[in-house]
C-alpha cells in the first residue's frame, strides 16, 4: 500500500486528492485499487501515515489518538473478499 496525491488543473483552479492505493497483480499485469480517500485528513496525519506505511515509526500523541480512527476507516473501506 502507498499514498498518492493526484493533481488536476483547470483554467482557474487546481484540485488535489490524496488516496490510499494498493498495487496488485492479475496475471502479468500490475493493477491499482483505491482503498480510501484521505483528502479530508490533515496533512500532518497523512505524512505520518505515509511514514508508517514505509516502515517508519511515529511517536506523536496526535497519531496515537487517531490510531483507532485510521484503523476503523480502513476496515470499513476494505473489500470483504480480501
Amino acid at each position: 500500500m502507498y499514498i498518492v496525491e493526484n493533481k488536476k488543473r483547470t483554467e482557474n483552479k487546481e484540485y488535489t486528492s490524496t488516496l490510499l492505493v494498493e498495487g496488485y497483480r492479475e496475471g502479468k499485469k500490475v493493477k491499482h485499487r483505491t482503498i480510501s480517500n484521505l483528502s479530508s485528513w490533515p496533512k500532518e496525519l497523512v505524512e505520518d501515515f505515509r511514514l508508517l506505511l514505509k516502515g517508519g515509526k511515529v511517536a506523536t500523541l496526535d497519531l496515537l489518538e487517531h490510531q483507532d480512527l485510521i484503523l476503523n476507516k480502513l476496515q470499513t473501506k476494505l473489500p470483504q473478499n480480501l
